[in-house]
């Protein structure tokens, strides 16, 4: 075997932990800092541990490889638009499962496009994107590809719609699989508008391609429900706009918008054209976690469930976001000022 890349530090290695500068900043980790430099420790995190510590019945067992039930049902009504969860005929072929965090919820996208279209099968990612996503990609063992995503000159800075759009036209082929980011595009930062999920949902069901769209920065640029109503809404809306049932995935983590890096919670959700088909694939997701981590932690996701269940405790969740979503404007905004 020939050396891999060096992989990543979480701590920004030697070369950050001794370089003795006072104001340096580490910009590898996705740990969200406050004013201090310190990792922020959500009060609603402390507090609702402590009151699962004080009840550990049945709390170390295994789960089933879809997770555990009540956090799917807390998960669903999180992350899937009112108009959707609420509409039968969709919840119908829609199935939901707890991940050990998001890169395992990657994962699982990447084996079951594989599965279903061989190892022929492109995989997607805009140009440029979080590495991991091309990573797995080859992991798993099927092509990769890029599309057009950000344009850097000044007359049309922002995202290059059209380009994306021409690009996937001609070089996507039926079968495929296509990453889209839900919100905070990583590492541009700019979205599709609600207008250009719409197409980009059109765009996918003519191509005959697989969607996998990622959530992974829930919360962090809008509250969560405005979020999901203009990425995840509009884009179903289009991907089922000629009157038919679409197939997509939607796969997530937690780990940011709740401040619990460590405790990975994740989820996928898988979309089907009818229930007889999606309880095959879901079938064949639960045998993939199996093989792969068995089956998903405990902690975590019971921390988040007693949090989203409780109004209280999910208003309190809220506003500790729109403090993140404060501060992280903020720094954005004194880093660009810095930089020019």
């Amino acid at each position: 075997l020939s050396l891999p890349p060096p992989l990543e530090r979480r701590d920004g290695g030697k070369d950050y932990l001794s370089s003795t500068v006072e104001d340096k900043l580490l910009l590898k980790t996705g740990y969200f800092h406050d004013s201090d430099g310190q990792v922020y420790q959500s009060d609603i995190i402390a507090e609702v541990d402590k009151s699962l510590a004080s009840n550990t019945t049945g709390s170390k067992l295994y789960l089933e490889a879809e997770g555990e039930h009540e956090f799917v049902r807390s998960l669903r009504n999180l992350l899937l638009p009112s108009s959707l969860k609420n509409d039968n005929s969709f919840m119908s072929r829609t199935r939901i499962l707890q991940t050990c965090g998001g890169v395992a919820a990657m994962r699982l996208a990447t084996d079951l496009l594989k599965k279903l279209s061989g190892p022929s099968a492109t995989l997607w990612v805009s140009d440029p994107s979080w590495g991991l996503y091309s990573q797995i990609g080859k992991s798993v063992g099927v092509n990769v590809e890029v599309y057009p995503y950000f344009s850097s000159d000044p007359s049309s800075y922002g995202l290059n719609f059209t380009a994306l759009q021409d690009d996937l036209r001609v070089r996507a082929k039926k079968g495929d699989g296509i990453w889209l980011q839900a919100m905070c595009h990583n590492p541009t930062g700019i979205d599709p508008t609600s207008t250009e999920w719409r197409l980009l949902g059109k765009l996918m069901k003519s191509l005959g391609v697989l969607p996998l769209v990622d959530i992974a920065f829930l919360g962090l640029r809008d509250e969560p429900h405005l979020e999901l109503e203009n990425s995840i809404l509009p884009f179903i809306e289009g991907l089922e706009d000629d009157g038919t049932p679409g197939e997509m995935v939607i796969t997530c983590t937690l780990s940011k918008a709740f401040g619990i890096y460590g405790e990975r919670v994740g989820g996928f959700f898988l979309i089907g054209r009818n229930e007889k088909e999606v309880d095959v694939v879901f079938e064949h997701v639960r045998w993939l976690i199996r093989t792969l981590y068995s089956s998903p932690p405990c902690h975590g996701p019971a921390l988040i469930q007693l949090i989203l269940d409780d109004p209280q405790m999910y208003e309190r969740w809220l506003r500790e976001l729109r403090v993140k979503r404060t501060r992280l404007a903020e720094l954005r905004r004194n880093i660009g000022s810095g930089l020019e």
